[in-house]
């Protein structure tokens, strides 16, 4: 498989940043919020992963997907050192045993498959791709260089198919997400655990947040009428949060933009995909009306202190759950 070289200072286009960096890790993840014919909500996410541990490269495979009509919570993790169960080419993205994202011209074709569960779906190219942060770029410590995140996003993904669950069939339609994201840091470092969301409002905008709660830095970009825009000084307060195995998660925020308060709320409840935190939410204004959807990811270790050892192990296990 080839790899290419990761260089924050210059930053290539989204296809050019496609394949895998050397010596760093890599991410693409794609998710969102679907709905079938009775209106009931469904939240998906299919996640590769190639993780660069010093002394080897850790790949993973995570699939994931909930019925918010009887929250019951779909999630499969696979591990693997072996080269050949990540690939990457131009055009797709797959693990063995969990599933593919493969790219065409109008958008992404999605596939994925468990235990009791399987979906396909065409995810149109909606908005994007844009570049998250500071011209694509997150340095994780703001008076550092090193240990920084590049960012791709896609936004408002027009999102049709359907999922299989128990031998069910059901035709699903919504909105998704995609995020190519990467960089030279150590995950190992709690500093470098993030909470990310993706706000999609029914107005037309987007955004994606990414904090880091460990070193009080965050970034908020603004995407609008095709532009994409840094928000300075942006707050966003996280307050209120979640308790999972013994793990806390945040699971409300409010903050501010063009000088009206928001808050992000549970549709239903989140869960735990042993290192990481999901949620699918509802965006309020001041008026507590709807006016969107976001979709929440926290890293285990933002706000937990969970030792080094203990999270190899976790990433290192193969997980299948169905409850």
């Amino acid at each position: 498989m080839k790899y290419i070289k990761y260089d924050p200072k210059n930053l290539a286009s989204f296809d050019d940043e496609w394949m895998p960096h050397a010596y760093s890790n890599d991410w693409w993840s794609i998710g969102g919020i679907l709905y079938d014919k009775d209106e009931n909500i469904y939240s998906y996410q299919l996640v590769f992963l190639s993780l660069f541990l010093k002394t080897y490269i850790l790949r993973i495979g995570l699939m994931t997907m909930t019925d918010h009509s009887t929250n019951k919570h779909y999630l499969r993790q696979i591990p693997s050192i072996v080269e050949g169960s990540l690939t990457v080419d131009s055009s797709q993205v797959g693990f063995a045993g969990i599933g593919s994202i493969r790219r065409y011209p109008e958008g992404f074709l999605v596939n994925a498959k468990q235990t009791g569960l399987s979906f396909e779906l065409d995810v149109k190219n909606g908005k994007g791709p844009y570049r998250s942060g500071d011209d694509g770029i997150m340095s994780i410590r703001l008076d550092e260089t090193q240990d920084s995140i590049f960012s791709y996003t896609f936004h408002d993904m027009p999102t049709i198919g359907k999922i299989n669950i128990e031998g069910k069939e059901v035709e699903l339609t919504g909105r998704s997400f995609f995020k190519r994201q990467g960089g030279e840091y150590n995950l190992m470092n709690r500093d470098n655990n993030y909470e990310s969301i993706v706000l999609n409002f029914y107005s037309g905008d987007q955004m994606y947040v990414q904090v880091y709660p460990r070193v009080n830095n965050s970034y908020a970009t603004l995407f609008r009428d095709g532009q994409s825009y840094l928000l300075e000084d942006f707050d966003f307060e996280p307050i209120s949060s979640v308790t999972i195995d013994g793990a806390v998660y945040s699971n409300k925020w409010r903050f501010v933009l063009d000088q009206k308060k928001y808050m992000i709320e549970p549709i239903t409840i989140g869960f735990s995909n042993t290192n990481f935190y999901e949620q699918a939410s509802y965006i309020k204004d001041a008026a507590d009306n709807i006016v969107g959807r976001a979709f929440t990811s926290s890293l285990i270790r933002a706000r937990n202190e969970i030792d080094t050892s203990t999270l190899r192990e976790n990433l290192l296990k193969v997980y299948e759950i169905n409850k």
